[in-house]
């Protein structure tokens, strides 16, 4: 007689501490966005994001190492929903029609939120390591452009 096969693993449930978390780390995230639309990235202290996003610095040193990683999370966070927004307009276009769409689901990104946008389109050059970040943004999207 064959032994039933094991059950499947049981889905672990997200608790109410990470989703505080997550809320926490979001908030910083925005908050580091708003904070150097108004001061620049130079001028922008944790002192600054932990009072912007309501919280202390221990909490934002709690979830991100320091200011940078907060940018790292920003331009990440960004990148993916430009990028997605940018693949979805440019899904099943040719040539300059798949440019076009590319081109104007930026300029909507843009317009969308204009704060993410100056932190990831002006700050971020402020960031050493934001040049990685621009390559490689910039290769993804020749790739969705080329690729069709």
């Amino acid at each position: 007689m064959m032994a039933d096969p094991p059950p499947p693993p049981r889905r672990r449930r997200r608790s109410t501490y990470e989703a505080e978390r997550d809320l926490a780390r979001e908030k910083i995230v925005r908050a580091l966005a708003t904070v150097c639309a108004q001061k620049g990235y130079e001028a922008t202290t944790v002192a600054d994001i932990a009072a912007a996003a309501g919280t202390s610095r221990r909490v934002l040193y709690d979830r991100f190492p320091n200011k940078d990683a907060v940018a790292i999370a920003l331009l990440e966070i960004a990148h993916m929903e430009l990028f997605a927004d940018v693949e979805e307009a440019c899904l099943d276009r040719d040539g300059l029609t798949a440019i076009d769409q590319g081109l104007a689901a930026v300029l909507s990104w843009v317009a969308h939120d204009s704060v993410i946008a100056r932190a990831c389109l002006v700050e971020r050059y402020a960031l050493e390591q934001a040049d990685k970040l621009r390559t490689d943004a910039l290769d993804r999207f020749a790739e969705l452009q080329i690729g069709r």
